[in-house]
């Protein structure tokens, strides 16, 4: 059924990318403009990755679950896109790609209201997989798809920003799940995050960010409370903007897990920094994009510690006129 709605969402995102010539901005961000504007970027990222659940070819196979997981090289292409339409009355139409923790293709709707704005997202998960059963040794693990299909709405006023996002998620062939109930990972996932800017002068910004999420899934053993901090750190000029963030969490898990027997508990980190150059050389609407970042969970069960590197690069183009 999730499958079905996600290809009846897609077919509705194409569509509207061929209606819609549009925005870099959030919905809703516009004051009194209205029109068509937006941004496509175009790049590669690399990755080096050390994670047991990464479902790759280089980590099919594990010998013990003590095992240190494989490093993973992967190159991938980098397509981005963020695209507004914006009425005079303060409505905004938007359909995107947005750089965050995953890739997924996001259609939304916002108003513009006195001091802020309220808006209506949903979005899905894009050719992800997992593992039938991670915890195989012995001979290869079978990928199979995983589809999270879900929505956001986002209020802002003032320098304030909440949200409260919900995600439904479905494992094709859940075959560990099939063995043991409590590791079942079909579910529903909540979260709610604030966040609030503060002005450094007209050139800087920091953004402080909190989040709890609570994972309902169909096992007890992946279902988790989770807490997250971050600071983001921007800084914008006429030729360029720069962007550092760092963040820390928790996932607190409900049950013993049936095959570590100990309840598992992970520590988050996060970290990131990206500068883009904007009118390169005198191009203008163009822009060029460098950055790199790093990720690394530490967990109390030593099978799903991991940690990755990224780096990244991209040229990017504003379009349209409105805003």
């Amino acid at each position: 059924m999730i499958k079905n709605i996600s290809t009846l969402c897609l077919a509705c995102l194409i569509l509207l990318f061929f209606c819609y010539n549009a925005s870099g901005e959030e919905p809703g961000d516009r004051q009194g403009s209205s029109g068509f504007s937006g941004s496509i970027k175009l790049g590669v990222m690399h990755g080096i990755t050390k994670n047991q659940l990464n479902a790759h070819d280089d980590n099919k196979k594990i010998d013990n679950l003590d095992k240190t997981s494989n490093q993973v090289n992967e190159t991938l292409p980098l397509p981005l896109f963020d695209l507004n339409y914006a009425f005079q009355n303060g409505t905004s139409l938007y359909l995107g790609i947005p750089f965050e923790s995953e890739f997924r293709p996001t259609i939304g709707v916002s108003q513009r209201l006195p001091g802020g704005s309220i808006g209506l997202f949903f979005h899905f998960s894009l050719l992800e997989e997992v593992w039938e059963d991670p915890y195989l040794t012995g001979v290869d693990r079978k990928e199979t798809d995983i589809t999270k299909l879900g929505g956001k709405i986002q209020y802002k006023v003032n320098n304030f920003e909440i949200g409260y996002e919900y995600n439904a998620v479905d494992v094709d062939k859940d075959l560990i799940g099939e063995m043991f109930e409590e590791l079942k990972r079909d579910g529903v996932v909540h979260k709610l995050g604030l966040e609030y800017k503060i002005e450094l002068g007209q050139k800087n910004m920091l953004v402080p960010k909190l989040s709890y999420t609570i994972a309902d899934m169909d096992g007890d053993s992946n279902s988790y409370n989770g807490y997250e901090g971050g600071l983001n750190f921007m800084r914008m000029s006429e030729s360029y903007m720069l962007i550092l963030s760092v963040s820390g969490g928790l996932k607190d898990y409900d049950k013993d897990h049936p095959i570590f027997n100990e309840t598992r508990e992970d520590n988050l980190y996060k970290a990131m920094g990206m500068v883009s150059w904007l009118n390169p050389l005198g191009y203008e609407r163009f822009s060029l994009d460098v950055g790199c970042g790093y990720a690394k969970t530490d967990s109390n069960i030593d099978f799903f510690d991991s940690d990755g590197y990224f780096g990244f690069t991209a040229v990017g183009y504003r379009l349209g006129s409105g805003g």
